[in-house]
């Protein structure tokens, strides 16, 4: 847990990853495509620097992830936006949790303990461990389910802003999950 976190602090948060042996080189590559493509003014969802000459789709990289963290990316690098993403991640999630239960749960410590344990569950830590950025991103999964139980109840959105809601929604889940 805390040996290879601090290991990263102490060689490099820019140029080291917390598991360098595990499979971190295609989001660290594809965060970095994105980063420079959008600097020569190319659009980084599709290149030819690699498998050419047909090319090769970018999706696979988390591109929402890769587009946010661009200007990260171009101060810190590819693998510093990586890293960063290994630490906010779980934050990210556990405030998503959080939120999620506040229509069922009114005790504010039980809530952010609920969060935490999702955030930094088993499943999050050993998929980022891996470097598997879209198995450490769960923030969609509450925030759809808090949208879904608002059906049942007397809503306080309306059916469009429930539907946008899901459908954005959906949309990040894809383009932070993404896997061809």
């Amino acid at each position: 847990g805390l040996v290879p976190v601090w290991n990263l602090l102490r060689q490099g948060i820019t140029s080291h990853t917390v598991s360098p042996e595990a499979d971190p080189a295609m989001p660290i590559w594809g965060i970095g495509y994105y980063a420079h493509a959008i600097a020569h003014g190319h659009l980084p969802f599709v290149t030819d620097v690699i498998n050419a000459p047909s090319g090769f789709s970018t999706w696979i990289s988390t591109p929402l992830w890769s587009l946010l963290l661009v200007p990260v990316t171009w101060v810190f690098g590819a693998v510093g936006s990586f890293n960063l993403l290994f630490f906010a991640l779980p934050v990210l999630n556990s405030i998503a949790m959080n939120l999620a239960l506040r229509r069922h749960v009114r005790l504010e410590p039980v809530r952010w303990l609920a969060g935490l344990a999702w955030g930094f569950s088993p499943f999050v830590m050993s998929g980022l461990a891996l470097g598997w950025i879209n198995w450490g991103t769960q923030i969609s999964i509450p925030l759809i389910v808090a949208v879904l139980s608002e059906l049942p109840h007397e809503p306080r959105w309306t059916a469009r802003r429930t539907g946008l809601a899901l459908a954005i929604l959906g949309g990040v889940t894809f383009y932070t999950n993404s896997e061809e």
